[in-house]
């Protein structure tokens, strides 16, 4: 490495000169030893001393701190904000560096120090013409600082091209940013409304939604609790959110309705009254929630046709209540009792199941959401109407508190179908997202006793009965799971339930708890008898996926089901879950199904875990394969290939991934170079050393990496060569220097 034999001292002194070197114990030179400590702490102070520091005949020593700084986050981060103290052009290019190739926290964080500096400034303008979408991205967010109107003439003129969600979104969160920071009330002459508004018509569907989450921010500043809020006008926007409210996309709908809803006020509240039928009910949902939240808001009477003695004034009474109006549940509950009507208890039932409880701001404390409801829709679960207890089943589960939970596990064995069927799809639905890490609100009882409900129900003559039986089980998280499983699977005949049960085995198998070893042998063993059969493949498999070690007597039928590409349904992991079985059972004779797999299979996901595979069993078979697989169409497949082989030593190999480094796909060829390194083949050192000069910066940090992978020696001069490139150019490249100092030191050069 050349220069690697100066002493850091009297490199400091030849960069410092006479005026810095003699401040004293605090001196730069001091700060900048100190950055090489052993002592978190004291590089801490020493990186908190330098950004104070601003001296220029500093900086040299700062850049050169900067590129020894390595991996040091702490040193490094420190660094960027010292370095942003400078307008000079090595300080900004090297600023520029990060802000182009740093993982995303350094890059944000460069691209903000930039804008410090009015040729920073010009540095982050000219990249939000960027094609790359990801540097247009950081510089956006750099202008969180900028006031609004710099906002308002850099950033709203990239909505005038053909805009990602990405880039709409970075221009909201930078205004958002700007307006949170803003300490003048002096807003209405801001060009910043109109600029929004006019990209209202826009014909991305993601700038629309774009708009109406501007005006939403803008409506947050304005009521943000701020001495001084800024004053936007809103009330110009009005006009297009009403026609915003009306747009084909539900995704502008919702955003729209949020914008209305934060603006507040008597207009935004009559545009959301006059929008309560929307096609969409997560609209029409988030419309209501809106209203009632724009306030303070009326408390409803209750509807006074409730008690009236003609049964079709109390259904349109219904209809007519509110569901925010809390204070109707009483007579609500008392109709569902009581009332003589079927129709009227029926609708009294879906209307209490559609109350909104936990939002409404005038009733703080019904965030328990059960108001004697769940009582009294657990009851009617028991009303002889047949109607009555479906519309109850269904209001219990839209409920969904834990008082309701046991009627519902109670009324799996009614003696109606239908009932019995409505309770159970209940439980699912009430249970659907959840799992053993995130448990339904259920009791520990009612999780045991829904299971040894819904179990016998796997026994049904009716198949409905038992799909559905089958479909909740997952969700319902009982004490002993395994064992009423595997009782369950013994004692039917059928082979849908059958296969349903192993999956849900396989749920458990996937904890592995210490306490269910005993299990899992057990259900190994069911899994390794139920491979063999058709209709069992699917959950034998779940099974066997989830095992650490899955039975050897399995191989033999996984190689069948690859050779023959079998489905078992239009979503289906059997191929999948084969090829990791066999992975894990490290089963060489599958090598030719994977080949297959590989060659020939319709979903581009098994050829590309096919390759994997065959890298891991490490079979010369593969070889060939493998290589052809370099020239496939599928550019997920040529990426795996090209790693897959750098398992092997045949000589074919280097040419054929050298040959690679020049395909068009980027993820290809850092996968060649990657492959290249692991070969630890002497062919891959010219291909590897050439591209430390290749024109992109990526490509230059890979194969500098790779090559200390490759572990020859002979790599240690260019290495070096590379490095003081590296860290003597302006600007300088910090991650290529860091590669290369990680390679020589693989290497064993210190």
């Amino acid at each position: 490495m050349k220069g690697v034999g100066i002493a850091i001292p009297c490199l400091m002194a030849l960069l410092m000169g006479p005026t810095l070197m003699a401040q004293g114990p605090a001196s730069v030179d001091t700060l900048l030893l100190n950055l090489h400590s052993d002592d978190p702490a004291v590089r801490g102070a020493a990186t908190a001393s330098l950004n104070g520091l601003k001296e220029p005949a500093a900086l040299p020593a700062l850049l050169a701190a900067w590129d020894a700084s390595g991996k040091d986050t702490m040193v490094h981060s420190q660094l960027i904000q010292t370095l942003g103290n400078y307008e000079d052009a090595p300080a900004i290019g090297a600023l520029t560096d990060v802000m182009k190739n740093a993982v995303e926290r350094e890059a944000r964080t460069a691209a903000a120090v930039l804008l410090r500096t009015e040729r920073g400034r010009r540095v982050l303008i000219e990249a939000l013409n960027s094609p790359n979408e990801v540097l247009r991205t950081r510089a956006i967010s750099a202008f969180g600082g900028a006031d609004t109107a710099l906002i308002a003439g850099e950033l709203f003129p990239l909505l005038e091209r053909p805009a990602s969600y990405v880039q709409a979104v970075a221009v909201i969160t930078a205004l958002e940013w700007s307006l949170e920071s803003r300490d003048d009330t002096d807003s209405d002459d801001h060009p910043v409304l109109p600029q929004i508004l006019a990209k209202s018509a826009d014909s991305s569907v993601w700038v629309r939604a774009a708009v109406a989450d501007a005006v939403k921010l803008l409506a947050n500043a304005e009521h943000g609790g701020s001495r001084f809020p800024p004053n936007f006008n809103l009330e110009r926007a009005i006009p297009v959110l009403t026609r915003l409210l009306t747009d084909r996309s539900v995704t502008v709908r919702l955003a729209t309705v949020d914008a209305l809803a934060a603006m507040r006020g008597p207009e935004a509240l009559a545009v959301l009254r006059a929008h309560p039928q929307d096609p969409n009910v997560t609209v029409r949902t988030r419309v209501r929630r809106a209203v009632a939240s724009i306030g303070p808001p009326s408390v409803p009477s209750t509807p006074p046709g409730l008690r009236s003695g003609d049964a079709s004034v109390r259904l349109r009474a219904i209809a007519a209540t509110k569901d925010t109006d809390l204070k109707a549940v009483p007579a609500l509950i008392a109709l569902l009792a009581h009332d003589s009507s079927v129709a009227v208890r029926t609708a009294a039932a879906e209307r209490l199941g559609e109350m909104e409880y936990r939002e409404h701001p005038q009733y703080p404390d019904s965030d328990k959401k059960d108001l004697g409801q769940a009582a009294a829709l657990s009851a009617a679960l028991r009303d002889p109407e047949t109607a009555v207890a479906l519309k109850s089943a269904k209001a219990l589960q839209q409920l969904n508190v834990e008082a309701g939970m046991g009627a519902l596990v109670t009324a799996v064995a009614d003696s109606r179908r239908d009932v019995s069927l409505a309770a159970i799809n209940a439980l699912w639905e009430a249970t659907f997202n959840h799992s053993d890490f995130n448990p339904a609100n259920m009791s520990d009882a009612d999780h045991d006793a829904a299971t040894k409900a819904l179990l016998p129900m796997l026994e049904s003559r009716d198949a409905e009965i038992r799909r559905a039986a089958l479909r909740a089980l997952p969700g319902i998280v009982p004490r002993n799971r395994g064992p009423l499983l595997l009782a369950a699977f013994n004692r039917s005949t059928d082979p849908e339930v059958r296969n349903g049960l192993l999956k849900n085995m396989g749920y458990v198998v996937a904890r592995h708890d210490a306490e269910n070893e005993a299990f899992e042998a057990d259900a190994a063993g069911l899994a390794a008898q139920a491979i063999g059969e058709p209709a069992t493949v699917e959950g034998a498999l779940g099974v066997l996926y989830e095992l650490r070690a899955p039975p050897k007597a399995v191989a033999d039928r996984l190689i069948e089901i690859l050779s023959s590409r079998t489905s078992a349904g239009p979503i289906d992991l059997t191929i999948f879950q084969s090829m990791e079985v066999l992975d894990k059972l490290h089963e060489l004779r599958a090598v030719p199904a994977l080949i297959g797999v590989m060659k020939s299979a319709k979903d581009s996901n098994d050829a590309k875990n096919a390759a994997i595979v065959l890298g891991h069993l490490k079979d010369d078979r593969a070889i060939d394969p493998l290589l052809d697989a370099l020239r496939a169409p599928d550019e997920d497949l040529r990426e795996h290939a090209a790693r897959a082989l750098s398992s092997f030593t045949d000589t074919r190999i280097v040419p054929a991934l050298t040959h690679s480094l020049t395909d068009e796909r980027a993820a290809v060829r850092l996968a060649a170079v990657d492959a290249l390194g692991l070969t630890h083949a002497a062919a891959a050192l010219d291909p590897l050393s050439a591209l430390l000069r290749d024109s992109q910066s990526t490509m230059r940090t890979e194969a500098a990496r790779a090559l200390g992978e490759l572990g020859d020696r002979r790599a240690t001069a260019v290495l070096n060569d590379t490095l003081h490139a590296a860290t003597s150019s302006t600007p300088g490249n910090t991650f290529l220097a860091a590669a290369c100092r990680d390679a020589l030191k693989k290497l064993g050069v210190q």
